[in-house]
């Protein structure tokens, strides 16, 4: 037999004050007709199982989360970083960078090589419903490292 029995209702049935993150409390079910009905009890206010109780147990609520900063989607504030950065036509290290980073995640689609002999590549977005044309930029392992320092440093803080 199968039973369906409600979540913890965060209030104290006997003085029905609200249950803190982190408070111990008590839980007991009675049955009412053909349905099981819950109780929670703050431990200041158990004194054992009522009368007629089916079944009881200890509990503790979670505690409440510490971090309370939002969580940004690597792949958005990147993709945000790009569109930046392509905009002011700026950075063509970083750009070159994150465009490879962006091809590799599949974020963008390489169509074909820049055409009137600038090296480069001609990149689609479908997320963005755009294309861009981005130059090609030699790098030293030296100046790939800083800049994926960079890039770790920028999503770490927030992406400001």
């Amino acid at each position: 037999m199968q039973y369906t029995v409600q979540g913890c209702t965060r209030r104290c049935a006997a003085s029905e004050r609200e249950l803190q993150p982190g408070e111990t409390y008590y839980s007991v079910v009675f049955e009412e007709g053909e349905l099981l009905k819950r109780l929670d009890y703050a431990a200041d206010a158990w004194d054992g199982p009522p009368e007629g109780a089916v079944a009881w147990w200890k509990s503790k609520l979670p505690e409440a989360k510490q971090d309370a900063t939002p969580k940004i989607d690597p792949q958005e504030a990147l993709l945000n970083l790009f569109a930046k950065l392509y905009e002011e036509q700026k950075r063509e290290d970083l750009l070159y960078v994150l465009s490879l980073l962006m091809l590799r995640k599949r974020v963008f689609r390489l169509e074909q090589s820049a055409e009137n002999g600038s090296e480069g590549m001609c990149l689609f977005c479908p997320q963005a419903e755009a294309v861009y044309l981005v130059k090609e930029v030699e790098l030293t392992s030296e100046q790939l490292q800083a800049l994926q320092n960079e890039l770790d440093q920028y999503l770490e803080n927030g992406s400001s």
